[in-house]
């Protein structure tokens, strides 16, 4: 009985690295590699469920191995961050605090977000799925400036710069922006550049495999990262084009592990990888949570605090930064 733990124990251990390995690797944008990128990763701990109370019976020391499984998970799997990055201080001529959200999927708590936004002191909202009907008592109560193309939004008490549209959504009956930015100038500081966007869902591919549609199921998720490295390569050319400081925040709709955003975004600085703590969970589902919304900002910039917000009404969670400017870099 122990040599037949000892070897679930081995094979275990070797799935969950082959697995943590493969999700981190160029090769996750196969399909297979991409639905199991958003299927739930809490899963994994199935196995050690059952294993670990069944080798506790009959061999303590080696049950206790299982936490090496468990740390895999927590930290591989499920991307718990620690804030090691995070800076203990920071000589800065100035501070920025964001918050971006995409406020779609449920009735926008108005009065919540006004809330957070005191609290918080934020000086930045970078929002997604933010119709019209949605836009204006929120900027009512605020009376802010801001920046709209259709349902995504750039708003600040500060001054913001005429609107670019820096991608589009995939051709439709309606074009529909994908990607939208502006200066924002800061009294006697220099300016900087704020995009707010939301890319292309992989949701509707998703469901088909979810559904056991085995036959159209790959194809479509395929098919969909095509169009998605179409949208996300319009909208880093037209980044890349800018010489002032960057901040971008919004729904990009893959996890960061995943190659879709690793292959455009991997020279900017993740405020959450940085620091953030736990797992950072801004969409949820019946089943799930998964970070798909992210606020990305230029090595011009020092990450200072991140953090998910409270639950504003939606599907989505907020992420909340502080970020500081120091004007000799």
């Amino acid at each position: 009985m122990i040599r037949a733990l000892k070897t679930l124990a081995i094979i275990y251990l070797v799935l969950l690295v082959l697995v943590a390995g493969l999700m981190r690797s160029s090769l996750n944008d196969h399909w297979f590699l991409t639905f199991v990128l958003f299927a739930p990763r809490w899963v994994a701990f199935l196995p050690l469920v059952i294993l670990f109370p069944w080798t506790w019976l009959y061999h303590k020391r080696l049950a206790l191995g299982y936490l090496v499984h468990a740390a895999i998970i927590v930290f591989f799997l499920l991307d718990y961050q620690l804030p090691l990055n995070k800076p203990k201080s920071v000589a800065a001529e100035w501070t920025l605090n964001v918050l971006s959200c995409n406020v779609g999927g449920g009735e926008l708590d108005m009065d919540g977000i006004v809330q957070l936004i005191e609290e918080r002191q934020i000086d930045v909202l970078l929002l997604q799925e933010c119709n019209h009907s949605k836009a204006e008592p929120l900027f009512e109560k605020l009376n802010w400036n801001r920046q709209q193309a259709p349902h995504i939004v750039i708003a600040s008490p500060l001054e913001l710069g005429e609107l670019d549209v820096l991608a589009w959504q995939p051709a439709d009956d309606h074009k529909v922006a994908a990607a939208i930015g502006c200066q924002l100038s800061w009294p006697e500081k220099e300016s900087c550049y704020l995009a707010s966007i939301h890319l292309p869902t992989f949701r509707p591919a998703l469901e088909r495999l979810q559904n056991f549609d085995t036959e159209l199921g790959p194809d479509s998720i395929s098919e969909q990262g095509d169009i998605y490295r179409s949208v996300v390569e319009e909208l880093a050319n037209q980044i890349n084009e800018i010489n002032v400081p960057i901040l971008i925040g919004g729904d990009f709709n893959v996890p960061c592990e995943s190659v879709f955003f690793t292959d455009y975004w991997d020279g900017f600085q993740n405020s959450f990888n940085l620091a953030g703590t736990g797992f950072g969970y801004t969409k949820y589902t019946r089943f799930h949570g998964i970070r798909i919304d992210h606020v990305l900002a230029d090595q011009r910039w020092t990450i200072l605090d991140c953090e998910i917000g409270p639950d504003l009404g939606g599907d989505h969670r907020p992420v909340i930064v502080q970020l500081a400017r120091d004007l000799a870099l």
